[in-house]
């Protein structure tokens, strides 16, 4: 195990991340090979030479606060603990802002921002591109960091405003989500009200309604080329 894992692994404390463990056992202790193979062919638009090794570790909601933390902890060891530090703005906030899924290996560190249905324009995407863009580059010393969305198209993925310190921070890096085949189209529920013969959509309505969601479409480049980059 290296020691960016190990630095982690003492921060994971979000139960989602802690129950689906426990609920896959043995077969949660690593990426499906299927997997690994798309995110590094992702990878590979930047670096043509990057593998995701069949031990890598990762965890879902990993909040941001707890990057912070297990990097500090990387760099000064248990010199880190319970010594008050200086938190500039914008630095641990006490936010629940957290990565979507996080996987490490000996000095490497992947991020990645999923989205199903949302749109990329939303601000929360905006609002948790501008915290990871304020932290220093400083704190990624002798690690190799990288941002990954996966959405089942690449509508309108982030192209900038990506850190600083990620390898790819002019290379936006798009993997292509494939979604569940349920066979009925998704569904949502929507507060509203009802004027004559109209319902109109409200937050906050007295009546709700089920309606038909935007569905996912999978990207028809289901594996990136290497040879093609988009650019931030």
């Amino acid at each position: 195990m290296s020691s960016l894992v190990s630095a982690l692994q003492r921060f994971n404390r979000k139960e989602r991340s802690w129950l689906i463990r426990d609920a896959l056992g043995a077969g949660a202790d690593t990426l499906c090979p299927d997997f690994r193979e798309r995110l590094a062919k992702t990878l590979q638009e930047y670096d043509r030479e990057i593998s995701i090794p069949p031990d890598a570790w990762w965890t879902t909601d990993f909040h941001i606060d707890w990057l912070i933390g297990a990097l500090m902890i990387l760099a000064e060891s248990e010199d880190a603990v319970d010594t008050a530090k200086a938190n500039p703005p914008g630095f641990v906030t006490g936010s629940q802002q957290d990565i979507d899924l996080l996987i490490a290996w000996d000095t490497t560190l992947i991020l990645v921002e999923a989205k199903g249905v949302g749109s990329w324009s939303g601000t929360g995407t905006r609002e948790k591109l501008a915290r990871l863009w304020g932290l220093p580059e400083t704190l990624f010393n002798g690690l190799t960091p990288y941002l990954v969305f996966t959405s089942p198209d690449d509508f309108g993925v982030p192209d900038t405003g990506l850190p600083s310190w990620i390898k790819n921070a002019k290379v936006s890096l798009h993997m292509p989500m494939i979604p569940p085949d349920t066979g009925l189209p998704l569904l949502k529920v929507q507060q509203c009200e009802v004027f004559g013969t109209k319902i109109i959509p409200k937050a906050g309505g007295t009546q709700w309604r089920i309606l038909k969601a935007r569905q996912p479409e999978a990207s028809e480049a289901i594996i990136p080329n290497a040879d093609t980059k988009r650019l931030g």
